[in-house]
């Protein structure tokens, strides 16, 4: 026995995505499907799931471009240090 076919059973995604979309027309959470917090598609749990996931990318970026800054000051000390200079930045190091 099939299902009726509603808005969602053409759309070119996944079976997941669409479980998810059905579960934001009804007004659930998009992740485990419970009630979510006032005005928001994710429930308590799911977001503070996301929002820990999302500071470890922060987190990994920053590093990255911590790393990236260091090696191109490393290559251009004369540059990094006329632009301290010329716009009063305080060193960090």
């Amino acid at each position: 026995m099939t299902k009726p076919p509603d808005e969602f059973t053409d759309l070119p995604v996944s079976r997941q995505r669409k479980l998810q979309l059905r579960a934001l027309k009804v007004g659930l959470c998009s992740g485990c499907f419970k009630q979510p917090v006032f005005r928001a598609e994710r429930c308590k749990s799911c977001y503070a799931k996301l929002r820990k996931r999302n500071a470890r990318y922060r987190l990994q970026n920053r590093r990255k471009y911590l790393l990236w800054l260091q090696r191109w000051r490393a290559a251009n000390p004369d540059y990094a240090r006329e632009y301290y200079r010329k716009h009063k930045v305080a060193n960090r190091r």
